[in-house]
């Protein structure tokens, strides 16, 4: 067995999420190749844990176990390359036919564009650009739809299964995922989510506002309730302890440093230690 050094191994039923199961039990079925970064698996089993590890990776290694069931980071599974030679480009856009864009492993970008037609053109105006990673101009066209297509033509394209993962490797005859120990996040412990790193975790906290509407506007409205989920706030469930915190404190944080994910499916805010801003207190 491959021991790790200063990361974790995690072993993972499938690297992206071909299903989305609703607390209510209801249960649709997708297609991970559309949007591939949204469907990124979140948790997996822990597989290897270094020896001796040094420093922080130590503090988050001893909360762990060889078996434990842990969430990660959405970048452990998108971090992708292109598997091909390094001029294959691959589509980043969504499927737009008046805005396509490309990208090679030298990370240029490749772009056709559409845009209206002038005040005395019927068809639209069509311009093909490729620049570096830097956004510097390496080549382009303008002209109609057939001409920059002509144009589009030098180039080798490929798909979203010519992609590798950074991050997977073969040990012992199955996939291993490496994970740094930064981007462990939390572990389940029977019912229980528990922290283990540098984020607290909140579930989000929605509020009835029908009856404030029905005052607001003046009018009633259906028996259905009408809910408002704040984004600068959440339930503490873990992570704050050492803050001061307690389970089921409400915190308060700037939205822009807010991650949502869904763990063992259900929703959950998280939030840098540094980032919680306070406690909300109920007046009296």
């Amino acid at each position: 067995m491959i021991t790790p050094l200063n990361t974790v191994f995690l072993s993972l039923d499938k690297p992206l999420q071909d299903e989305i199961l609703f607390e209510s039990g209801i249960k649709l079925y997708i297609d991970p190749n559309y949007d591939p970064e949204w469907r990124a698996t979140v948790t997996g089993k822990v597989a290897g844990i270094p020896k001796n590890p040094t420093g922080e990776c130590s503090e988050v290694c001893n909360k762990i176990k060889i078996g434990d069931e842990c969430a990660f980071s959405y970048r452990v599974i998108s971090d992708r390359c292109v598997s091909k030679v390094d001029d294959y480009f691959m589509p980043i856009s969504p499927d737009n036919p008046y805005q396509k864009k490309f990208t090679n492993f030298q990370k240029d970008i490749l772009s056709v564009t559409g845009m209206p037609p002038a005040f005395n053109r019927i068809s639209n105006i069509w311009i093909g650009l490729l620049t570096d990673k830097r956004g510097n101009r390496i080549d382009g066209t303008q002209g109609n739809e057939h001409e920059v297509e002509r144009w589009l033509s030098q180039f080798k394209f490929s798909g979203i299964q010519d992609l590798g993962f950074n991050n997977l490797m073969l040990a012992d005859k199955q996939n291993l995922w490496r994970c740094q120990f930064t981007e462990l996040l939390a572990k389940k412990v029977g019912d229980k989510i528990i922290a283990i790193n540098d984020r607290v975790i909140m579930t989000p906290i929605d509020e009835d506002v029908k009856h404030r509407i029905e005052l607001q506007e003046g009018i009633a409205l259906p028996y259905h309730d009408v809910r408002m989920r704040y984004i600068d706030r959440g339930r503490m469930i873990s992570g704050g302890e050492d803050m001061g915190f307690k389970k089921g404190d409400i915190l308060a944080f700037e939205p822009n440093y807010l991650e949502k994910y869904t763990l063992w499916s259900k929703k959950y805010f998280l939030i840098k230690k540094r980032r919680v801003n306070g406690k909300w207190q109920i007046a009296t």
